[in-house]
């Protein structure tokens, strides 16, 4: 649930920088939290922050800017 919310709600943020991934996460997670959809799972706050770095971690992947490559010159 997390993963995929998280995932779909990036997709819509113009060029992400880490921070705005990170804040959105936590927005993401937060959100979850304080609507009590995480109130039945096993999941510790510790087990969420772990959870926050993984998801960061791949989408800072996914998300890094490409090095913009000179143009060939054609002859």
């Amino acid at each position: 649930m997390l993963a995929d919310t998280v995932e779909a709600s990036t997709k819509s943020i113009e060029n992400p920088s880490s921070k705005i991934l990170e804040e959105n996460i936590d927005n993401v997670i937060k959100k979850r939290f304080m609507e009590g959809e995480l109130d039945e799972c096993d999941l510790t706050l510790k087990d969420l922050t772990k959870i926050k770095k993984s998801f960061l971690k791949i989408l800072i992947g996914i998300h890094h800017q490409r090095i913009k490559y000179p143009e060939e010159i054609k002859i």
